[in-house]
């Protein structure tokens, strides 16, 4: 299993999600590889006994694993179907979701938004925002102010580009902002207070995964549930079909 991040509760939930679907049939390795770096995930991988009968990826991933050669079993995890599926894949369905997510902020009045968009690339990530911005200008009457920022999926790297942009966005008219993930929100709500800002009266917060911490934070936050937990068993039990039957399996 190749993941980015363990301190992220969303690659927690994945992994513990691929164990137990696997139970006692297989041995489960965990590559921990940072998405940023060619050399870093290219270094974990060349360290894998040849005898491994599978991966499980993050789709960022997927084109190290592809050219290593190691394993024929591939499953991508969160794939989404704006890119040509070469591997079998398990993703989530996000267009309901964000159909009413997309209502919900119309129906509280909001036409100005900020989209703070994950800086790694990845179909997943891709998909959320060109949804939302088009069901967006799809459900309202006028034309919706629709900006995209970056930053790392940390709360450190939110925090931080909210700390340096939240005046340009006051004098922007922002009311909402959505972020691609919780981690970022739980950043931006986290540095709020000491800028003097308050939640959800000055800026609407909303994020993707409903990680269990976007219940029990203040204020709380409104998301997108995308289960990591149910994507990763989801995903391993996919590949102990592909491993049992020897052949590729469409996607799911």
């Amino acid at each position: 299993l190749v993941v980015g991040n363990l301190n992220n509760p969303y690659f927690s939930a994945i992994t513990m999600g691929a164990y137990e679907a696997f139970e006692q049939d297989f041995q489960l390795l965990l590559t921990i590889s940072n998405p940023r770096s060619i050399e870093d995930p290219l270094q974990a991988l060349s360290a894998i006994p040849n005898q491994v009968q599978g991966f499980l990826t993050e789709a960022w991933a997927l084109p190290l694993i592809l050219s290593s050669g190691l394993s024929s079993n591939i499953v991508a995890l969160d794939w989404q179907e704006t890119h040509k599926p070469i591997v079998s894949t398990v993703g989530f369905d996000l267009t309901q979701g964000i159909k009413d997510l997309a209502k919900h902020l119309l129906d509280l009045g909001h036409q100005r938004i900020i989209y703070i968009d994950a800086d790694i690339s990845a179909p997943s990530f891709e998909k959320r925002r060109n949804l939302l911005n088009q069901f967006l200008q799809e459900y309202s009457n006028s034309k919706i102010f629709f900006q995209r920022e970056r930053s790392e999926i940390t709360l450190e790297s939110s925090a931080s580009l909210f700390a340096d942009r939240y005046r340009e966005w006051e004098a922007l008219g922002i009311t909402a902002i959505v972020c691609a993930t919780d981690m970022q929100a739980f950043g931006i709500i986290g540095e709020a207070p000491s800028l003097g800002i308050k939640l959800p009266v000055d800026f609407s917060i909303v994020g993707f995964d409903d990680l269990p911490l976007s219940g029990v934070i203040a204020p709380g936050l409104t998301t997108v549930r995308l289960s990591g937990h149910d994507l990763g068993f989801e995903s391993a039990y996919l590949m102990k079909s592909m491993i049992k039957y020897r052949r590729r399996r469409a996607p799911l």
